[in-house]
C-alpha cells in the first residue's frame, strides 16, 4: 500500500481535488498478490497429514458444541468435505475470481468460507481483511454505483510507452518475490511444521496443531545460582503458548 497511488480518491489528500483514477499496474499488484495468498493457501494443504484430515478432524470433533452447526462434525463426511473442499476453494477458486461469470459466485462461497473460519478458529482479522481484499476483483466503480454516485472517468496523460515498461518490470520482480518467498523453507534441512523456520509468509494457515509447555531457567555464573521464569509472568498469556511451540520464540 506504500508502494501504490491509494491515496487519490476518498482520502485526506484528495478531499478538495477531483476524483482521480490509479494505473492499471497498481490494482494488479494487490490482484497478484492476493492471488499467490489464495493459491498458496490451497496448495500447501496437499500434504499427507491434511489429506489424511488431519489436524481438522482433532479441531472440529472437539467442536461439536457450537451452536447449528457443530452437530454436523460428529460425522466423517463433514470433515472430508471441509478437508478436500478447502483444497478446492483455494486452487480453483481463486482462478476464477478473475472471470466475471464466476466471480460473485466464489466470492460467496469465500464469504461464507471465512465466516465460518471466524466461528470456529481464533484467527483474528484474516477472514475480514481477504474478504475486503477480494472485493477488489469487481468492477472499481462498485463503491459508488453502491452509493448512488456518479463515475467519471478523468482525462491523465502519461508517457504509456516509459509507464508501460517501469511498469512491467516492477510487477514482474514482484510476483517473482512473492512467488519465490514461501517456498524458502526448501532451503532448510529441517520440516518447517517443527522448526518454524520458513514458516513466515509462506501463507502456510491451520496445518499443524501443537500442545507445548515451557519453563525457563535464569543462571547466575558469578553466584551459581539459578531459579526458574514462568514465561507467563512476563510474557502475555495468549502468546506465552505460541512461544513454547516456535524456537525462533524461544
Amino acid at each position: 500500500m506504500a508502494c501504490v497511488p491509494a491515496h487519490s480518491t476518498w482520502s485526506l489528500d484528495a478531499k478538495n481535488n477531483q476524483p482521480q483514477s490509479i494505473p492499471k499496474w497498481a490494482l494488479w499488484a494487490l490482484l497478484i498478490q492476493l492471488e499467490v495468498v489464495l493459491l498458496y493457501a490451497g496448495i500447501v494443504k496437499l500434504n499427507e497429514d491434511w489429506l489424511a484430515l488431519e489436524p481438522l478432524s482433532h479441531w472440529l470433533t472437539s467442536r461439536q458444541d457450537i451452536p447449528v452447526i457443530g452437530w454436523l462434525f460428529s460425522y466423517l463426511i463433514t470433515i472430508q468435505v471441509a478437508a478436500y473442499g478447502s483444497i478446492l476453494l483455494h486452487i480453483v477458486g481463486a482462478p476464477l475470481l478473475w472471470c466475471r461469470q464466476t466471480r460473485m459466485i466464489v466470492f460467496i462461497a469465500y464469504c461464507c468460507f471465512h465466516f465460518i473460519n471466524h466461528i470456529l478458529f481464533n484467527i483474528g482479522i484474516f477472514p475480514w481483511l481477504t474478504i475486503a481484499a477480494t472485493l477488489l476483483f469487481f468492477s472499481p466503480s462498485w463503491p459508488r454505483q453502491l452509493l448512488g454516485l456518479k463515475y467519471q472517468l478523468p482525462l491523465v496523460q502519461v508517457n504509456k510507452s516509459l509507464f508501460n515498461l517501469y511498469a512491467m518490470c516492477g510487477l514482474v520482480l514482484f510476483l517473482s518475490f512473492q512467488i519465490l518467498l514461501p517456498l524458502r523453507h526448501y532451503l532448510f534441512d529441517h520440516d518447517v511444521a517443527w522448526t518454524e523456520e520458513g514458516h513466515k509468509f509462506s501463507w502456510r494457515m491451520k496445518l499443524r496443531s501443537k500442545d507445548s509447555e515451557s519453563l525457563f531457567f535464569l543462571k547466575n555464573i558469578v553466584e551459581n545460582t539459578c531459579w526458574a521464569i514462568d514465561s507467563e509472568s512476563i510474557i502475555e498469556p495468549s502468546r506465552a503458548g505460541e512461544v513454547s511451540a516456535r524456537p525462533d520464540m524461544i
